[in-house]
């Protein structure tokens, strides 16, 4: 009996199976902490490339972003880590003192909250932006931030699906694996959609 390959039920089950096998990937090579960067980014570049149906096979796909990547995602993932760093510090501190909150650690916490939401949709955009686009790391931290601002409700989105992926993974770990991966799926919909409403960003900078 032969299978017809453009029956939906196999082309879902088929992606099912693919971001599934973006998102082993993007766990195994993001173990060394250095790789992060470009882990994230191939699975970026992966996920949109799935959605768009611009592949020939996830492995392949996977691993050329990384290598392509590389060198522009490690320079962005150090930057972001030190930024990161600075920001977990404070909010460690915010959270961590013992008092009744007042009017200056309301305020305090509040400007926590906000940097942590543009930090996180800075992070997507930067490494999506390296994926699907050929910029400079000067020009993928700029568009990022216009995107952040620009694409305001795709933001908020993209915020909250991360917030999603984290709680999963920081109350489940490895058997929140499917959740993390509708997840990653998700949040590249709206990388997506937010990038087909973007000219060339290498018109705006």
């Amino acid at each position: 009996m032969k299978i017809n390959l453009d029956n939906p039920i196999i082309r879902f089950l088929s992606r099912i199976f693919d971001v599934c096998l973006t998102t082993v990937y993007f766990l195994l090579c993001s173990i060394p902490v250095v790789t992060f960067g470009a882990s994230f980014a191939a699975m970026q570049a992966t996920m949109l490339a799935i959605i768009a149906d611009e592949y020939s096979g996830v492995t392949e796909k996977f691993f050329s972003a990384f290598r392509e990547n590389f060198k522009q995602a490690t320079v962005c993932w150090l930057a972001a880590a030190v930024v990161g760093l600075v920001l977990f510090i404070n909010i460690r501190i915010c959270w961590g003192i013992e008092q009744a909150p007042g009017a200056m650690l309301s305020a305090m916490r509040g400007i926590t909250v906000f940097c942590a939401a543009f930090y996180v949709s800075m992070f997507v955009y930067l490494f999506a932006g390296l994926a699907k686009y050929v910029v400079t790391v000067r020009q993928a931290f700029d568009n990022a931030l216009l995107w952040t601002f620009r694409k305001l409700h795709w933001t908020l989105l993209l915020v909250i699906l991360w917030v999603g992926i984290l709680i999963c993974i920081y109350l489940a770990w490895i058997w929140a694996f499917p959740f993390v991966a509708a997840g990653l799926y998700l949040q590249a919909q709206v990388l997506f959609k937010a990038f087909g409403l973007t000219i060339d960003p290498r018109e705006d900078v």
